[in-house]
């Protein structure tokens, strides 16, 4: 039998967001269905109220302490002592602490137990699954105790390619070297979209294409559950809902503001603007309403959030930050379009590959982040459409999405691991 350890310091239960340990999840899980043993090796820190993983049973878990983490926790959620708009140096000094990669101080307690780990449980295959990336620095030394090993990378998001991570990262220099010397000492690298794909092979010229792979996140659900889910029809008669699921936060360095957004839908004319209902699920940190009407719900279970997308009339998919973008596809675009609800992509032009999806599915709408009156026009269309009961022309069929599915992407794993 093939043993696969996946090394991914963020999941469940000892950090907050669910959707950045997603993709470890849903990999596991398939993978066990097509008869792999799974094991997940993560950091331990402060453990989160988190809703319980819909997680085979058959997957091992594996939690090896970080120090540090319970310690950035402390100060993050305890504390609340990162405050980027504080001007005292101190704040500054917390701040830059954020910037530090936090998986960086696990790498003396994981390497112990990570060789003892390979040999007592017979590991065939490890997957370093980043971000965070500190883990991949273990690529090279792994790779030469163990040369018999298939090492995997995995980026779900870029490291030194990305400007979302470069620019704002201390010791560049240094993570350009250790990445360089990871994808030399991998034998395969898996990317989650296809600009990172190509930045990595345009960056590093030793990387041959041969060696990396496209492997994009997808929707969860299969042919019936699509069915089902279709047939869902509550949208609220008299109320323009916007449903965003994800997270999100109006804070000035969030790489997803909403404050553009805010300001096109305060631009509408006040019939419009009355319409509107904003329901935000997930980890949403919103400090101005704008007197707006805004509703925040906690982040919900898979089924259950596709049945609360049902209940909208448009599905916002949001990104402001310029640097980084053309490397970012939002995950719950894949859902979105599951769900069958049209869909307002709004992001800077480099949101390339999120625009181009939705434009392929004829799934709804896209506008610049930049160009607030833009935003308010295309808004507008899609009131218009809801009162013209024209909002279905969006509704992509199965056989044209399948190929976003988890399940269809997935099935490229099986040739990696061969």
């Amino acid at each position: 039998m093939n043993n696969i350890l996946i090394i991914a310091h963020d999941y469940y239960p000892y950090h907050p967001d669910t959707g950045s340990y997603m993709r470890v999840l849903t990999l596991a899980n398939y993978l066990v269905e097509k008869g792999y043993k799974v094991f997940i090796l993560s950091g331990k820190g402060t453990k989160f109220k988190n809703k319980p993983l819909d997680q085979n049973i058959n997957i091992k878990n594996i939690y090896i302490i970080n120090p540090v983490l319970f310690l950035y926790h402390f100060l993050k959620y305890k504390l609340k002592l990162f405050n980027y708009k504080s001007k005292d140096p101190n704040d500054r000094k917390i701040y830059n602490f954020q910037k530090i990669d936090i998986s960086l101080f696990w790498l003396p307690f994981l390497i112990i137990r990570l060789i003892s780990l390979i040999k007592k449980l017979d590991i065939n295959t490890l997957i370093f699954s980043g971000p965070p990336f500190g883990t991949f620095l273990l690529v090279p030394r792994t790779k030469i105790m163990f040369p018999k090993l298939k090492v995997i990378v995995e980026y779900r998001d870029g490291w030194n390619t990305s400007g979302m991570f470069a620019k704002h990262m201390l010791f560049p220099n240094k993570m350009v070297m250790y990445e360089k010397e990871a994808l030399y000492y991998a034998d395969n690298v898996v990317c989650v979209t296809e600009s990172i794909k190509n930045n990595l092979i345009n960056k590093y010229s030793f990387l041959k294409k041969e060696k990396i792979y496209l492997i994009r996140n997808g929707f969860g659900g299969d042919e019936k559950l699509f069915c089902k889910i279709r047939n869902i029809d509550i949208r609220e008669g008299k109320k323009f809902v916007i449903g965003y699921f994800g997270t999100i936060s109006d804070n000035k360095k969030s790489y997803r503001s909403p404050i553009n957004f805010f300001k096109a839908i305060l631009d509408l004319p006040d019939k419009y603007k009355n319409m509107i209902e904003i329901r935000f699920y997930g980890n949403c940190e919103i400090k101005n309403r704008y007197n707006l009407n805004i509703k925040i719900f906690p982040p919900l279970p898979y089924k259950e959030a596709l049945i609360e997308m049902r209940k909208c009339h448009i599905l916002l998919v949001l990104h402001s930050m310029k640097d980084g973008a053309e490397e970012v596809i939002p995950g719950k675009i894949y859902d979105y379009i599951f769900a069958g609800r049209p869909i307002f992509c709004v992001g800077p032009n480099a949101l390339k590959e999120a625009f181009k999806i939705v434009e392929e599915t004829n799934c709804g709408k896209i506008a610049r982040i930049e160009n607030i009156s833009e935003i308010k026009n295309v808004l507008l269309e899609f009131i218009k459409g809801k009162r013209s009961n024209n909002m279905n022309n969006f509704s992509s069929k199965y056989e044209v999405i399948i190929k976003y599915s988890r399940y269809e992407q997935y099935k490229k794993y099986l040739e990696v691991l061969k």
